[in-house]
């Protein structure tokens, strides 16, 4: 039972990240300012199931332990292809979370009849990937071994947090970009380079905003409040533009206002740069948050998986070690 749980995170957890990198993917492939349709979304969770359905149909046939005549082989393939169908489904499914509650891209109402004819193409398609995977993988054998006691699962382990050091922070850039209501206020100030600007900031979180520019520092405005204190601007934890396919502006920092009150703002920066400042950017969805939290706390996210492999691996390979020992002493 534990094992069956044990893969069905693993396999949720795989998804999830195959349906991240093709939003990743799809953001870096296309022009500044691109916003997905929901037919592209529905493709690229497609495509995750086929693959995911090749490696279903090809772990089970190297797993078969001998070869069978082709009426017992067909029987064998059918559950599996009744697993990728399965898998496909849950796929669409993870997709339908990540695309309404996590990212949401606001996609018109889908009934559930019209969602029934792309849900049997894309698990159809898993189960056709699977049976090619199934007959791809006949030749093949595998032998099972205690494979949690080789080293290979450490390297495996840094390959995988450093892949999510990679990943998380810039699936939060593009997510956080999609799933913005509101980027700059029609209220916001403008801070000429130089000049000291009087704004009348409200309790929480605002934000100063740049014209575009790769090379930015939360030194570069100050913000002194009525009796000489210092209010200090936080950075985003990424870089966060509007996603405009024109003149971009950025979001340099935020800053925090115990209550309301009086401040002065003063912006130091090459000439033609431009500032400004107002209410911080409305994001919906579940990644907003971690727009305002420091770096280092998506690494950790980015991390974790691999961490949580090392420390399997290490304890398995110690249970291996003991139950050795007790074994060698029986004797």
């Amino acid at each position: 039972m534990i094992r069956l749980l044990v893969a069905a995170v693993a396999l949720t957890g795989a998804l999830a990240a195959a349906l991240i990198l093709t939003l990743i993917w799809l953001d870096a492939s296309h022009h500044t300012g691109y916003r997905p349709e929901r037919s592209e979304l529905v493709a690229a969770a497609r495509v995750v199931a086929v693959v995911a359905g090749l490696v279903i149909g090809f772990t089970a046939a190297v797993r078969t332990a001998e070869l069978v005549r082709p009426p017992a082989l067909a029987l064998r393939a059918l559950p599996v292809m009744a697993t990728a169908g399965a898998v496909a489904l849950w796929c669409l499914v993870l997709d339908e979370i990540l695309y309404r509650q996590v990212i949401p891209l606001e996609p018109a109402a889908v009934d559930a009849a019209s969602a029934v004819v792309p849900a049997l193409l894309t698990a159809g398609s898993a189960a056709a990937a699977a049976t090619v995977g199934f007959g791809i993988g006949l030749p093949f054998r595998w032998s099972p071994t205690r494979s949690t006691r080789s080293p290979a699962w450490y390297l495996l382990a840094v390959a995988l947090a450093y892949a999510g050091l990679l990943v998380v922070p810039e699936f939060v850039r593009v997510g956080t970009e999609f799933a913005t209501v509101r980027f700059l206020p029609a209220a916001a100030v403008d801070l000429p380079v130089g000049q000291p600007v009087p704004v009348d900031l409200p309790a929480g979180r605002s934000a100063i905003f740049r014209l575009w520019g790769r090379q930015l520092s939360t030194d570069e405005c100050r913000v002194t409040g009525a009796v000489g204190d210092e209010l200090p601007v936080t950075a985003p934890s990424v870089f966060f533009t509007d996603n405009g396919d024109g003149i971009v502006t950025v979001l340099l920092g935020t800053v925090e206002a115990p209550s309301s009150m009086s401040v002065v703002v003063v912006c130091q920066g090459p000439p033609g740069h431009s500032y400004q400042i107002g209410a911080a950017p409305t994001v919906d969805g579940l990644l907003g948050p971690l727009l305002h939290v420091p770096t280092w706390v998506l690494w950790v996210l980015g991390a974790l998986p691999g961490l949580v492999l090392a420390g399997a691996t290490a304890m398995a390979r110690r249970r291996d070690r003991t139950a050795g020992q007790s074994s060698a002493r029986q004797r």
